[in-house]
C-alpha cells in the first residue's frame, strides 16, 4: 500500500513496503531472510497479487497473499491500527 493508504489504517503489526519497492527488485530483507512465511496485502488485493507474481518470477518463496486485502480484513472487524 502507498504511504497515504498506510497512514489511514493498516493491519496491526504489519510492515510497510510500497509497491514501487518490489518493482525495482529491491526486496525487503525480512522477506528474503525470514524462515517464516511472509504475507503481502494491499487495499483490495490487486497490487499484492502483482507483488506475489513478481516475487515468484524471481524464485522467491515463502510469500503468500492476503486475498481481499485491507478491505477484507476490516470487513471482518479484525484488529487494525
Amino acid at each position: 500500500r502507498e504511504k497515504e493508504e498506510w497512514e489511514r489504517g493498516h493491519i496491526q503489526g504489519a510492515k510497510h513496503w510500497p509497491l514501487g519497492q518490489f518493482e525495482t527488485d529491491v526486496f525487503p530483507r525480512e522477506i528474503l531472510e525470514s524462515p517464516e512465511t511472509s504475507i503481502v496485502y494491499c487495499l483490495s488485493g490487486n497490487r499484492s497479487a502483482r507483488v506475489l507474481d513478481h516475487l515468484k518470477s524471481k524464485c522467491i518463496k515463502g510469500v503468500r497473499q492476503f486475498k481481499g486485502g485491507y478491505i477484507e480484513w476490516v470487513s471482518h472487524s479484525h484488529e487494525r491500527t
